[in-house]
């Protein structure tokens, strides 16, 4: 099992095949593992990452009442210590959200994002306003209300 530190973090990941570099990024509640099904395929003609984001799978917790992670800086990080160049970027779920983040601040950066199975935020901060801790979780309701005219 590989390991590499990640802004002070100890991340998990798998490296297996040759050539260009694909990083694959999990989505919320899973982890690198949920990708196994489909790496014995791609390794045949690529070098595949995954890795297990930060509170997930293998890597470290994050500590009680921490900060948010910046889940860009971490694929950024990630990419850097492993001297990956234009790499391909798949994503799904909550990694499609941090590719299309992460091509966001590195225009030009990947050969390719692709990107399945994303929700959209539905808090969007205000423009030249960060997201604070209680606006960046999405919540939804799921069943109407008794009375309010849906259903």
């Amino acid at each position: 099992m590989p390991w590499l530190d990640v802004l002070g973090n100890d991340i998990h990941y798998t490296d297996s095949g040759r050539g260009q570099p694909i990083v694959l990024l999990h989505g919320h509640a899973s982890a690198a593992a949920c990708w196994e099904p489909i790496t014995a395929e791609l390794e045949q003609d690529f070098r595949v990452l995954a890795y297990d984001t930060y509170d997930h799978g293998w890597s470290s917790n994050s500590p009680r009442q921490g900060p948010l992670v910046d889940r860009v800086a971490e694929l950024d990080q990630f990419i850097s210590s492993l001297a990956l160049e234009n790499p391909v970027i798949v994503g799904q779920c909550m990694g499609g959200m941090t590719a299309l983040r992460w091509a966001v601040r590195n225009p030009g950066g990947a050969a390719a994002l692709v990107v399945c199975g994303m929700g959209w935020p539905l808090v969007v901060p205000r423009r030249g306003r960060p997201a604070s801790r209680r606006n960046s979780r999405c919540s939804a309701r799921s069943t109407p209300t008794k009375g309010s005219g849906s259903g």
